[in-house]
Formats: C-alpha cells, structure tokens, sequence
C-alpha cells in the first residue's frame, strides 16, 4: 500500500485510487477521532461513526485540492472536516425545525 505520505501525495495529483488506500492505512485511527468528536456533540446530531467517516472521505476526495503534506496534516485535516460535517448536519437538523428553507 505504501507509506502515508506517498499515498497522500499521489492523492493531490488527483489519484482517486491513493486517497482510498491513505483512508484505509488509518481507518481505525480516524474511527478513534470521529468517536471523539461525536461524544462531544452526540446531542446535535444522529451520525454515528461510520457515516461521519464516509462523509469525510467524499469531502476529501471531492475538494481534491487539499494540500496535505504529512501524517500530522492529515489527522489535523480530518478532523477539522468531521468537525465540519457535523456542524453543517446539526444546521440542517435545526433549520428543519423551524420550518426549513
């Protein structure tokens, strides 16, 4: 599969192919950040684990411009995204609460 960093670089040349193995290299790692980050706001939110993971990895592979350069980043980068995602679920949660739109 490669180390990180490799498949990291090849995945900013837009192999779609290298993200998937980077996301897989560390899924377990990235399961322990997004269970994290859901215990924090599980109130706002019915993500579970495995759907904020997913929603990650589409977000990732779709910017396709994310300058990544290490490990560290990497980590940093996903959790500011799962972060992310859960925000924007939980306005999406409380706009249809008060009528969307």
């Amino acid at each position: 599969m490669g180390d990180l960093t490799t498949l990291l670089a090849a995945a900013r040349e837009g192999d779609h192919g290298a993200a998937a193995a980077a996301f897989s290299m560390v899924y377990g790692e990235l399961r322990k950040v997004a269970r994290a980050k859901l215990r924090v706001h599980q109130p706002m939110t019915l993500l579970n684990t495995t759907s904020l993971l997913h929603e990650c990895y589409l977000r990732f592979v779709e910017s396709g411009r994310a300058q990544i350069a290490d490990r560290a980043h990497f980590f940093a980068y996903a959790a500011r995204v799962m972060r992310s995602v859960i925000v924007d679920f939980a306005r999406e949660k409380l706009s249809e609460r008060r009528g969307g739109g």
